[in-house]
């Protein structure tokens, strides 16, 4: 059966119904009920309340909704859906690994750092993807975009003021992983982020890649991950406990990239107001032990994701920092570190080169 934006259809293993507002897929729709209440449906589980064609009618019923969205063409496979754009395959010294990506694209390409932003959610991977985007806002989670993707794609989410950027730094992405003829199960994800705001800061921060055509800071969500068939039931056909905290921990993110300023390279700036915002009443000892913690993180995870070079930035004062970041990298042998550019960073920043284990 299909439906068009402003069908009025009945539930059919419920009580009510509403009007479609929106054609999510070829399976699924959005469906405004008489409470404004918008709820994704399956095509399955409605029948037609009141159509376009009367023949198709079965019910006769107003639920009084009025839909505030465009009618959008049919779902169709060879179209672009609704502020979704097909990626460009470019070559690049900036190649990314496919994944799902959060992009955040400056509208002026030449001056990064001023004029409105816009944010997409990127499918660098050949599997449509089903998605709910969730940002924090006070104390909780909102609700703020859900549908799906075709397979490398990347989806207009907002446009952003600079002034309104921090809202959509921190949130959570839940992501389903599909696509015909595939046998293996993909692993859920559910990931949550959050975007240094000090990044915004720093031209170096955008990029141009092999899938975006703009420059735009990226930030890597997930990949498809297949679930082993011996961890996903026991012999009672129970989940196993131990395969979720496995495939949990596949997708915790690397407080690494968060600092990525080029290919396996990071930056980070140690000065207490770059790492957190409310810092007034914290002693000059809480301060350094927080810039002690961010060294030992960053260092663990840079070599964990065989990053090759890290930049500290220090500042000079008494040298009290420097000091604890030299004595923290003495303890790493596979550490090589020096002062950094003297003309970029002047006296107040020490670079650290990882090598390879052998």
């Amino acid at each position: 059966m299909k439906f068009k934006i402003g069908d009025k259809v009945k539930f059919l293993n419920d009580i009510g119904g509403g009007v479609i507002t929106k054609i999510i897929s070829p399976t699924m729709v959005e469906v405004a009920t008489e409470d404004d209440f918008r709820l994704p449906m399956l095509a399955s589980e409605l029948v037609f309340a009141q159509s376009a064609d009367l023949k198709e009618s079965v019910f006769n019923q107003d639920f009084h909704v009025e839909t505030e969205i465009e009618p959008i063409p049919d779902y169709d496979e060879n179209i672009e859906m609704e502020k979704s754009y097909r990626l460009p395959k470019l070559s690049s010294l900036n190649a990314k690994p496919s994944g799902i990506y959060l992009a955040y694209v400056p509208h002026d390409q030449v001056w990064l750092l001023k004029d409105d932003i816009d944010f997409y959610i990127v499918n660098f991977t050949n599997f449509e993807v089903l998605y709910t985007l969730m940002l924090k806002k006070d104390n909780h989670y909102v609700n703020i975009d859900y549908g799906n993707m075709l397979p490398q794609t990347k989806m207009l989410v907002a446009t952003i003021k600079r002034d309104d950027l921090e809202l959509f730094l921190q949130g959570y992405l839940q992501l389903l992983f599909f696509r015909e003829e595939d046998k293996n199960i993909y692993q859920p994800v559910c990931q949550k982020f959050n975007v240094k705001p000090v990044r915004f800061f720093k031209e170096n921060s955008f990029m141009a890649c092999n899938f975006m055509e703009e420059r735009a800071l990226l930030v890597q969500v997930a990949v498809p991950t297949i679930m082993e068939s011996n961890l996903l039931l026991d012999k009672d056909n129970k989940i196993q406990e131990q395969a979720l905290v496995q495939n949990n921990k596949i997708h915790q993110s690397s407080f690494i990239e968060d600092y990525q300023i080029n290919d396996r390279e990071a930056e980070i700036d140690l000065h207490i107001e770059a790492l957190v915002d409310n810092h007034a009443s914290w002693s000059r000892t809480e301060i350094l032990e927080k810039q002690k913690s961010v060294i030992v993180k960053a260092i663990e995870s840079a070599i964990a994701e065989n990053y090759r070079r890290i930049i500290f930035i220090h500042g000079v004062g008494n040298f009290i920092l420097k000091t604890e970041l030299i004595n923290i990298l003495k303890q790493y042998p596979t550490l090589h570190y020096f002062d950094a550019s003297m003309q970029k960073y002047g006296r107040g920043a020490t670079e650290v080169l990882i090598k390879k284990h052998e």
